[in-house]
């Protein structure tokens, strides 16, 4: 896996799993956002991790693996999960790795807007 990639997780559990996911990222240090509140990071020795919550959706990304590697292990003692690997497709953008980063296109979407 290269540094700048994301991992996308499916969690399996009731529909209330938002307020106990959300006390056991507080619980766990990590940060949410003041204005979209399903937006978590954490920014610790220079190594930043984000995140984001989207319905039973759980999308990953960091600047090193080791944050990603904590927060998978800390996930499993707490959550019933399916790793759905690396992130290519999310809510009408697709994903794609490059050497600086990740490249996020619409272009989908953009073509049905225009028609």
């Amino acid at each position: 896996m290269l540094p700048h990639e994301s991992l996308v997780l499916a969690l399996t559990s009731p529909r209330t799993w938002y307020e106990k996911i959300d006390l056991y990222f507080r619980n766990q240090g990590l940060l949410q956002n003041d204005v979209y509140h399903k937006f978590y990071y954490t920014l610790k020795d220079g190594q930043l991790m984000i995140l984001i919550l989207y319905v039973d959706d759980l999308l990953i990304t960091r600047n090193h693996m080791t944050q990603i590697k904590w927060i998978m292990s800390q996930l499993k003692t707490k959550f019933e999960k399916i790793n759905l690997g690396y992130l290519n497709f999310y809510l009408g953008v697709k994903f794609l790795s490059v050497n600086k980063g990740i490249f996020m296109c619409q272009k989908d979407n953009t073509w049905r807007i225009l028609e």
